[in-house]
């Protein structure tokens, strides 16, 4: 879904930790509802997915995110 296929499969995601941009409005992509997108980098052609630093709590917030910041819509964030 999130072009990650090619890079990784299903079973290396599963229990995976993973940060996740959350500001983004709900939409639907390929017809499967979203509500956010997960952080990678691209090295040498291949996405590499962006992990929390160790002990982070699941679902700390990171850098500048606080709560009632604005949402973005999707090509806001595409651009």
């Amino acid at each position: 879904m999130a072009g990650l296929r090619a890079s990784y499969p299903r079973e290396a995601l599963e229990g995976r930790r993973v940060l996740v941009v959350s500001n983004l409005a709900p939409r639907s992509l390929r017809g499967i509802p979203s509500q956010g997108m997960l952080l990678a980098a691209d090295v040498e052609g291949r996405a590499v997915l962006l992990s929390p630093p160790a002990g982070a709590v699941p679902g700390t917030r990171r850098d500048g995110s606080h709560p009632g910041d604005r949402i973005i819509r999707f090509d806001e964030f595409a651009a």
